[in-house]
């Protein structure tokens, strides 16, 4: 029974060493990513870098030079409407699974007020009961979320000009690693490639 690749070769699709070894390379080194792209994709002449992480740097100075340049004033604002909005989500959330719990618990009753037929049926009515109480939601998150205190506009700056340097030097850490990676399959292919043509 032929394999993906080897199919090729019965239906006289690959008919060279070389072009089999190109096949079969999709599943190594700088190709592993097209592992699962269809077979009859070409295995390109040079890799290129992912730009999610140039574009996530770009992104986070971006909102350094924002916060950089926010006066307090303007910070205050920004606290002030996360604060209620993370209220009102926490409200929402409370209501919610008030909402859910009521339905759950009507079920829960019915189920316990079920009278099993014969004892081979209890078993079915004690999982209904687990199943529910497993499943009965909790106000933790919410009320924990609600408790969050609203930060001064200087601590909200803080946290936030912080946190961008943080990822400002985690993306270009990244960009440096995918660079590396993409300069290592390219050439991986590159010596592929040129062992072929001999």
């Amino acid at each position: 029974m032929p394999t993906g690749y080897t199919s090729n070769i019965e239906k006289g699709n690959i008919t060279t060493g070389n072009d089999f070894l190109m096949l079969c390379a999709r599943e190594f080194g700088a190709c592993i990513e097209m592992r699962d792209e269809p077979l009859d994709t070409e295995i390109p002449e040079k890799c290129d870098t992912d730009d999610y992480y140039s574009n996530s740097l770009e992104e986070a100075n971006q909102e350094l030079k924002k916060y950089k340049s926010m006066t307090e004033i303007d910070a205050a604002a920004e606290v002030e409407a996360e604060y209620n909005k993370r209220q009102a989500e926490a409200q929402k959330g409370i209501e919610k699974n008030k909402l859910i719990r009521e339905r759950y618990m009507k079920i829960l009753d019915e189920v316990k007020e079920w009278i099993p037929p014969t004892s081979e049926h209890t078993n079915l009515k004690d999982f209904a009961i687990k199943q529910i109480e497993m499943c009965l939601p909790e106000d933790k998150y919410w009320v924990e979320k609600k408790k969050i205190p609203k930060s001064t506009a200087k601590e909200w700056l803080s946290d936030n000009i912080s946190s961008c340097l943080h990822d400002i030097e985690y993306y270009s850490k990244q960009m440096r690693e995918e660079e590396e990676r993409v300069n290592g399959r390219n050439k991986w292919i590159s010596d592929l490639r040129d062992s072929l043509k001999k």
